[in-house]
């Protein structure tokens, strides 16, 4: 009996151990099959297994429900190619608002396309310390038929439109009757409209939802301060409202702290419980309505991303703020 024992116990083991790996296999399979992990010299197996390992203990994204989504638009692009080009190619599905009549509006619209990023039209609208806007200003100052041709011809300069914010606008943006032009071209265009929300008493969220556009209102400016602890501060803030009420939208601009920042921390993100869609993602998937007060939500705490950020500015990939 010991001797059957003994030639059978290897053959019993063997077929447990074979279940095992097709178990495995079956269960890791598509995780793996388009793995470039898998892509090495043989002579480096032993490595390669430790790659897998710890690629396989990481979640897999499409298995991660977000707490949180937040959509990034950056603001002012056109004047600047270096800026501009620096902006498209950041690591996320970002959305990038386009000035009107500049040198590389049009090229910097065709290469976000191309990259699959969305593009809306930056649209100058007047302030209230009269500020000089530049080329496709729109102010209180023209008739009805003038200011619409003017936006009208503002979105036809720019190619692969899909919405409209405010440039400035800290005055026409607190105005009912210029609001209304405004959400008619919009609407007619088949365009949504962000809110850029350069002053409190803007009407033009109010006014697009009225007129049944597709719209939204800015929670976050990140870089109002151009520092990168005021500009982490603020994307933890906007962390902190995605998570309270579902989605925020933060705005920044092609400053070079701001495009540094969101290139090392945008990656962080693949494996959170916040998920970066562009505007008509996050318009399309639904928002939550929330009071003025949320812009003034406590940052989130994310110990990992302050560590992460004070390590980079100790190796000075990062500049330290004054």
């Amino acid at each position: 009996m010991v001797t059957v024992i003994k030639l059978i116990l290897p053959l019993i083991l063997a077929t447990l151990a074979n279940t095992a790996v097709s178990a495995i296999t079956a269960d890791t399979h598509d995780r793996l099959i388009d793995d470039p992990l898998l892509l090495v010299p043989s002579n480096d197996l032993e490595g390669t297994q430790l790659k897998l390992q710890e690629r396989l203990a990481q979640p897999d994204p499409s298995q991660l429900a977000p707490h949180g989504k937040i959509a990034i638009v950056i603001d002012d692009l056109g004047n600047s190619l270096r800026a501009g080009l620096e902006a498209i190619a950041l690591p996320a599905n970002i959305t990038f608002a386009v000035m009107p009549h500049r040198k590389h509006s049009k090229m910097l619209a065709e290469r976000a396309k191309r990259l699959g990023r969305e593009v809306i039209l930056h649209a100058p609208m007047s302030t209230q310390n009269g500020r000089d806007i530049g080329a496709g200003a729109l102010t209180q100052s023209m008739d009805e038929t003038f200011f619409k041709n003017r936006l009208r011809f503002a979105i036809d300069s720019i190619p692969h439109l899909t919405g409209v914010n405010n440039h400035m606008g800290s005055f026409l943006t607190t105005q009912p009757q210029a609001m209304e032009w405004v959400m008619d071209v919009v609407k007619e265009k088949g365009l949504f409209f962000v809110d850029s929300r350069t002053h409190a008493n803007s009407v033009a969220y109010s006014t697009a939802k009225r007129m049944g556009l597709s719209t939204a209102s800015r929670d976050v400016f990140l870089d109002h301060e151009i520092n990168i602890d005021a500009i982490h501060k603020q994307f933890k803030r906007t962390v902190a409202i995605a998570r309270k009420y579902g989605s925020a939208i933060a705005i920044g601009h092609p400053h070079k702290a701001t495009l540094t920042y969101l290139q090392h921390v945008l990656p962080q993100l693949e494996h959170s419980d916040i998920h970066v869609l562009s505007v008509s993602e996050l318009l399309e998937s639904g928002i939550q309505e929330r009071p003025d007060s949320a812009r003034e939500s406590r940052p989130a705490d994310l110990p990992n991303l302050d560590h992460l950020i004070h390590q980079l500015q100790l190796s000075k990939n990062l500049p330290a703020s004054p």
